[in-house]
């Protein structure tokens, strides 16, 4: 594979990450890469101290460590999200105190309350958008079937 297989995007890159990645410009790295990892801590150094960072995408989005560790120094004023890395760790789970989440740097952050507000991501599991999931999928599939195209059809 080699250090020219993997390209990464960093305004400070370190001699140590030099030997392992090609840095590349932004605009190159998005254009040629297959896969995009975004990793939070470079966007957290541009933002204002009084400035929250919110994150409603994926856990997997954000450093959750560099989050922690902008909040505690002071880089930026505080989090809020209803995701969290790895979160099928979490379904169908009750926990009784932070304590129990099973990855520390989530629970590091969760610590910061109330600089760090976190919710469940749950929209996905209310019984509207389940009987939606449920419903649309069946229609596309038995669409498919029968007639070799649907209307939600990605091209």
């Amino acid at each position: 594979m080699g250090r020219n297989w993997v390209l990464a995007y960093d305004p400070f890159p370190s001699d140590h990450a030099k030997q392992y990645v090609n840095f590349v410009s932004q605009d190159e790295l998005l254009q040629k890469s297959d896969v995009v990892s975004v990793h939070v801590s470079y966007f957290l150094k541009k933002m204002k101290t009084s400035a929250y960072l919110v994150n409603t995408a994926r856990g997997e989005l954000a450093d959750t460590q560099a989050i922690a560790d902008a909040i505690r120094s002071g880089e930026i004023a505080g989090y809020g999200g209803d995701v969290i890395v790895d979160e099928k760790h979490l379904v169908g789970k009750k926990f009784e105190s932070i304590g129990q989440e099973p990855d520390a740097a989530v629970r590091e952050l969760m610590s910061l309350y109330p600089k760090v507000l976190m919710t469940p991501h749950m929209g996905s599991f209310t019984k509207p958008a389940l009987e939606d999931m449920i419903s649309i999928s069946y229609e596309n599939f038995h669409e498919m079937q029968t007639k070799g195209n649907c209307k939600f059809l990605l091209k």
